[in-house]
């Protein structure tokens, strides 16, 4: 149907991908369809959708003449796609897969919330970007709701081995739960490594699809925790109506898993083939060729007194420390969880339901690893003024990443079209530089007790050893 290809845009040097459509390309339908991806991606501006930066869909006519090639840019991402990831590990665990499917999630919530249904999702069409986050492409068999439909009644529009089996009959329209039954798939597929339905030929799969009963991922999977299990199965039911309403409520409860994926992981892999080890000798063992026993061990010196107590001393401390380690433990776990739905929260709903997130993101701080990347993804990315302000706000209390975000700040305030993020922007920025002054910073409490336990510690060493 068309190429990709790297590019330079040469006004500001930046690299771009590209896709053209072949220059005789003559289908109507064909180049209807391509001018309407390249609208709704130039209008669906998320962090885990691919963005497009526009393109050209007509021009002069004539023989050789390279300006009526149909083509569009977008950004260039360097990471792969999940089926190269998938081909290079088999599988994926289900933290990772949980991890991806959250993305993929949000990615369908924006865009089902514009009336947008995918309808070709596979492990080929996300890609990855540098920083590890997950984009849906290529929408050239989108499908939109009460708008043109490009595709007659009842034609089947896909990849067979991920279609609901709606679309393969062409009847009902395709509708949300349609690319929910894709997803299953896909989390099936990067879950067990092969796909639920793989028949001889594409027909046979077809089939299977509309008539067969979807296999458990347990059933290839057995380490699999049973609530993903149970999602899945959900998503890869036959009937529309037993399916999950939408993609937010499939990533609500995705975001109900974390404490079974923390507690059921894969027992670590043993060796292929286990070192031989030979039996003790004993008494009545004639081999001479066997290598003499190791002589004995000396008996070790008895401690002194003081470091029997010192001993003693560090254990206490253990023990009175261990309730204090298992609760910062539970702390963070409870937050890493918090964390995780308040940036789902950021990338989809309402705007002020994402500027409420993004607030909230800006309280955790740096005590959440992933916040800082989610308020920058926002800051950059989305579509509503009051979101971006928000974001930028919430960057105030990211002062270990000042010197980053000093420039960042800095461009925003300088072409940012609202003024309500430049201000943001500003004071955000102020407001680091005088945090820049101000000595120690994060984890100088912790620091301080450490050092004071320790100079505790050596007092009590130079006594007992006095």
């Amino acid at each position: 149907m068309g190429e990709v290809w790297k590019a330079r845009f040469v006004k500001n040097d930046r690299i771009v991908a590209v896709k053209l459509l072949p220059q005789d390309m003559q289908d109507e339908t064909v180049l209807a369809r391509f001018e309407r991806e390249v609208g709704l991606l130039r209008d669906m501006r998320h962090p885990h959708i691919v963005h497009t930066f526009g393109g050209m869909t007509d021009g002069e006519k004539g023989p050789g003449n390279t300006a009526n090639r149909r083509f569009y840019a977008m950004e260039y991402l360097t990471g792969g796609t999940l089926q190269d990831l998938l081909e290079r590990n088999e599988r994926l665990s289900p933290a990772t897969v949980v991890q991806y499917a959250r993305q993929i999630c949000a990615a369908l919530a924006f865009a089902h919330d514009r009336g947008v249904i995918h309808r070709d999702l596979k492990p080929g069409n996300f890609l990855l970007a540098d920083d590890g986050a997950l984009k849906l492409a290529d929408f050239g068999l989108a499908a939109v709701r009460e708008g043109n439909k490009l595709t007659a009644e009842g034609r089947t529009m896909g990849t067979f081995r991920y279609m609901a089996p709606e679309q393969i009959r062409g009847r009902p329209p395709a509708c949300p739960q349609t690319d929910l039954y894709a997803l299953g798939v896909v989390l099936f597929e990067l879950l067990t490594g092969t796909p639920p339905f793989a028949g001889a030929t594409p027909a046979e799969t077809l089939q299977m699809h509309l008539k067969k009963p979807a296999p458990r991922v347990v059933s290839r999977e057995p380490h699999c925790p049973p609530g993903l299990d149970a999602l899945v199965a959900n998503l890869l039911e036959k009937r529309i109506e037993d399916r999950p309403p939408n993609a937010v409520e499939v990533g609500v409860r995705l975001g109900g898993l974390d404490d079974q994926i923390t507690l059921r992981t894969r027992p670590a892999a043993t060796a292929d083939v286990p070192p031989k080890i030979r039996p003790a000798a004993s008494a009545d063992d004639d081999d001479l060729t066997a290598p003499p026993p190791p002589p004995p061990r000396p008996a070790a010196a008895r401690p002194d007194a003081w470091v029997k107590w010192t001993a003693v001393g560090a254990l206490g401390l253990c023990a009175a420390l261990l309730p204090l380690a298992v609760s910062w433990r539970e702390g963070s776990a409870a937050l890493d969880r918090a964390e995780g739905r308040w940036i789902t929260n950021l990338q989809q709903g309402s705007p002020a339901d994402r500027a409420a997130a993004a607030t909230t993101l800006g309280e955790l701080g740096e005590d959440g690893d992933a916040n800082y990347a989610a308020l920058r993804n926002a800051l950059d990315g989305d579509e509503d003024e009051l979101v971006r302000a928000a974001a930028a706000g919430a960057l105030a209390s990211f002062p270990s990443e000042q010197g980053e975000l000093a420039s960042v700040l800095t461009k925003v305030e300088r072409v940012e079209a609202s003024e309500r993020v430049r201000t943001a922007a500003r004071s955000t920025r102020q407001s680091l530089e005088g945090d820049a002054d101000v000595p120690g910073g994060r984890g100088s409490t912790l620091w301080a007790w450490v050092l004071g336990l320790l100079a505790a510690l050596g007092a009590a060493f130079v006594a007992f050893k006095g």
